[in-house]
């Protein structure tokens, strides 16, 4: 009489493979779940983006009607003033987009301080530097450290109609996403 016993379960090879395999996979995971912070920091500075497009998009429409589009911010040659009163406050224009100062940011953005840091040149150019809480560069009231940070929103106007020998339209504002320190 012949006897088979078939086993049921696992060889002890078949488990170090096993094991071998998950730990490769956790090795490659791994650097996608740390850098979840990071991910977080970019997808609010493109939200951020996002939503300032979005309210020029409007401001613009706003402007437009109120026949402010082609005025310069703080130009005393206008015969009307580039400005709008948005929710009770005065919000200052650049050819009918938003002045790149903090006070026009904040006011037309609802961003709690808590939560976003806004700081800008005091030129009708620009540029205003948009930082979230998480970011490096939150803390500090300087531009350079800022810049340096590398984890920020800037929102300008180019000064002329030529960068770097190339033509640029001087009347639309510019929206730069630096994510490289984020």
């Amino acid at each position: 009489m012949v006897c088979m016993n078939r086993y049921k379960g696992f060889t002890l090879i078949e488990l170090v493979v096993v094991i071998v395999i998950l730990g490769m996979l956790a090795v490659v995971a791994m650097p996608k779940f740390l850098n979840l912070q990071r991910d977080a920091r970019i997808a609010d500075l493109k939200g951020a983006e996002g939503a300032l497009k979005s309210a020029n998009g409007i401001v613009y429409g706003k402007a437009a009607i109120k026949g402010v589009v082609e005025q310069e911010a703080n130009d005393w040659n206008n015969s009307n003033d580039s400005t709008l009163l948005i929710d009770g406050k005065t919000v200052s224009l650049h050819y009918g987009y938003i002045l790149p100062t903090e006070w026009n940011i904040r006011t037309i953005m609802s961003m709690n301080k808590n939560d976003w840091s806004v700081l800008s040149t005091g030129t009708r150019y620009g540029p205003a530097y948009i930082i979230p809480k998480s970011a490096p560069g939150f803390q500090t009231q300087s531009i350079s450290a800022v810049e340096q940070s590398k984890c920020y929103l800037s929102y300008y106007f180019y000064r002329s109609g030529i960068v770097d020998g190339k033509p640029v339209n001087y009347k639309v504002p510019v929206y730069k996403l630096e994510i490289a320190g984020c």
